[in-house]
């Protein structure tokens, strides 16, 4: 009895080990398969990223072409049959915009933000003017600031796509 009692020990030993190794093996191929998932999980967030500061570079394009017909090469002779109430529509949407991506900014200082808060002063002087003079005026800072901020997320966008 003592014997078969002592073999069952040896074999339960040896099951002990048997279960502790392919434990270990399992868990490595776990991890493994845990930081794979993260590398794809930040893949896809980059990816994310790239759309959303690709999109916002085209919307900033597109803005600054807006901008133009009263930015500083306009003549106020031009501005007579321009519908600056949409144009001012379209300054407000640029902001919601800038507001939505404004996390692609990290800082204290967010020019996304900046600039959104500058433009909403100039929406409103534009569709509010009484005079020639003050569109123009509000059309040139609205058309330098954004094209002051065209580099930056030209910047983020560049460096983004460079990170895939």
């Amino acid at each position: 009895m003592d014997t078969f009692i002592w073999w069952l020990g040896l074999i339960s030993a040896l099951a002990s080990i048997g279960s502790a190794i392919w434990a270990a093996v399992e868990a490595r191929a776990s991890a493994k398969s845990a930081s794979q998932a993260e590398l794809v999980r930040d893949r896809m967030v980059n990816h994310r990223y790239v759309a959303e500061s690709h999109q916002l570079l085209q919307s900033t394009r597109a803005m600054l072409q807006t901008v133009s017909a009263i930015g500083p090469s306009c003549m106020q002779r031009n501005l007579r049959g321009l519908d600056l109430r949409n144009i001012s529509a379209q300054l407000v949407t640029y902001c919601t915009t800038l507001n939505e991506s404004s996390y692609l900014f990290r800082g204290t200082d967010n020019p996304a933000m900046e600039l959104s808060a500058e433009l909403l002063r100039k929406a409103g002087v534009i569709a509010a003017a009484q005079s020639l003079e003050e569109v123009t005026l509000a059309g040139r800072q609205a058309f330098t600031g954004i094209n002051l901020f065209l580099p930056k997320i030209k910047q983020i966008s560049d460096d983004r796509r460079e990170n895939i």
